[in-house]
This record gives structure tokens, C-alpha cells and sequence, in this order.
């Protein structure tokens, strides 16, 4: 039985010395404006930045990875229901659930780029 408890305070001290800790809080709204229930992320590795989505902030947060400072808002509709970040062009596809369509946003220069209709009932040609 000591053997256990010696053994468990030695895992739980390592644990405790190896463990994760919070470095930072990052706070919305404020400057960028709009964001009150972020709910999608996305990560892009190659140029080490976080993207934000939220339920009402009719935009996308992108934060760098490093300083985790917000460095640009970039346009998009509410509700944003999926990301989907590709790493071979370097885009993030953030699809909108209340206008029915996808966002392209170019990574690169955390710039909205197009916006591409997806019609909930598309006609049978």
C-alpha cells in the first residue's frame, strides 16, 4: 500500500512539473470588435496562426500563435458553422450557416477573398 502512494506523489509531482499551464487569456470583443461566442478554430502551421470564428461576430479573428496578439479582423458572416484550413494553398474556407455560403480566406494576407454561394436546395440540372 505504500508502495501505491509513494508511487502516485511521484506521478502526480512529475505530472505536475511537466504539465501544460495557462499562459494567456484572450479577450472578445474589444478592438476587433463583434465576437461574443467564438466557437470554431482552425490552425494554420505555416505561418503559426489561429483563426476565430464566432455564433454572432459577422467576422474571423486571426491570432498569432507566437505573441498571441490579435492581428487582423477579416469580414465574414455570422454564424460560422466549419472551417476547413488547406495547407496546399494556403486558404481557410470558413462556410456561413446563415447565408448559405462559404468565405474563402487567403491566409497569406488575412484577406477575404471571395465568397462562393451554396444554395441549401440547388436546382437539378
Amino acid at each position: 500500500m505504500k508502495s501505491i502512494l509513494v508511487l502516485s506523489a511521484v506521478f502526480c509531482f512529475v505530472s505536475a512539473a511537466t504539465g501544460q499551464w495557462l499562459e494567456t487569456t484572450i479577450y472578445l470583443p474589444d478592438e476587433y470588435g463583434g465576437q461574443t461566442r467564438p466557437q470554431r478554430l482552425a490552425y494554420n502551421p505555416q505561418n503559426n496562426t489561429v483563426y476565430v470564428g464566432s455564433l454572432n461576430g459577422r467576422c474571423v479573428i486571426a491570432i498569432d500563435g507566437t505573441t498571441s496578439q490579435k492581428v487582423a479582423r477579416i469580414p465574414a458572416c455570422t454564424d460560422q458553422s466549419a472551417f476547413c484550413y488547406n495547407p496546399d494553398n494556403n486558404m481557410l474556407y470558413c462556410a456561413n450557416w446563415d447565408n448559405h455560403n462559404v468565405t474563402v480566406i487567403d491566409c497569406a494576407t488575412n484577406q477575404a477573398i471571395t465568397t462562393i454561394a451554396a444554395d441549401l436546395y440547388p436546382l437539378a440540372v
